[in-house]
């Protein structure tokens, strides 16, 4: 059993073992189904639990929301938010011929390899995002969170209304939860450092008004306190720094792993 942070990208999952994973229904909630051998999750405004064995042989790539747009042929990544479902409905024979050359595939940095190459291969003809929604995008991220909506509509020329519904469509989420999870990732970056910063000084260069702000907004968001989630945050680290990106893809041989995005 694992929890999934939101990380506001799009997950590909590709299970290359035997075992039997659980996810949660969309449609009822408090009820879970079997997740298929390959799967596409949306981004997510909550923690999830995926039930399965402690060793599971499961690839996992992060794709951005604008990467995944232009992958998925055009689907609308608002229609995917917090939800999983079959890559096939997506992308075809190409979801079931990748399964078979991963299974091939022995060692996990080969696969990623191999996933990486084809996905990059793939996007190259495809459309690029929309510029003014990717432009909101990095001002969330540039400013850690912390710009206001109303300052961002004001920059486009647009109503907040319709920044929100034209920003939601093409990135799956609003940018007020966007901005949260990016608040989210920042405390969690600096959490794994091990930087030793009190935790009132690492909550206000967050964003938060406070470390109680923090502690509920991480218990929100990822289920458990900062104390809790550091052990995980230090396994994280190390496996982004053994395997590596490219482009802005990130790769986990282990479903366990937190990725930024």
């Amino acid at each position: 059993m694992w929890v999934d942070v939101p990380m506001g990208t799009v997950s590909l999952f590709f299970n290359l073992s035997c075992a039997g994973l659980k996810v949660p229904d969309p449609q009822r909630p408090g009820r879970v189904l079997i997740a298929p051998d390959a799967w596409v999750a949306g981004p997510l405004d909550h923690h999830i639990v995926t039930e399965g064995p402690a060793e599971v042989d499961l690839l996992r790539i992060e794709m951005s929301p604008w990467e995944a747009y232009r992958l998925l042929g055009g689907t609308p990544i608002r229609e995917i938010a917090n939800t999983d479902l079959p890559m096939e409905e997506f992308l075809g024979r190409w979801a079931t011929e990748m399964l078979y050359r991963l299974h091939d595939i022995k060692d996990h940095r080969d696969r990623a390899r191999c996933l990486r190459a084809a996905l990059a291969a793939r996007l190259s003809d495809a459309p690029g995002p929309d510029p003014a929604v990717l432009h909101i995008w990095q001002r969330i991220r540039a400013s850690g969170g912390r710009v206001q909506i109303g300052e961002l509509a004001a920059e486009m020329g647009w109503t907040r209304r319709h920044l929100t519904r034209k920003f939601t469509q093409h990135a799956g989420l609003p940018p007020k939860s966007m901005a949260r999870i990016r608040r989210l990732h920042l405390a969690l970056d600096l959490l794994a450092t091990g930087s030793g910063m009190a935790m009132s000084d690492l909550a206000v260069q967050c964003g938060y008004s406070d470390q109680p702000h923090l502690t509920r907004e991480m218990r929100a968001l990822t289920g458990r306190t900062p104390s809790h989630l550091l052990p995980d945050l230090i396994d994280r680290r190390e496996d982004e720094d053994e395997l590596g990106t490219s482009h802005s893809f990130k790769t986990s041989p282990a479903p366990g792993n937190y990725i930024r995005p």
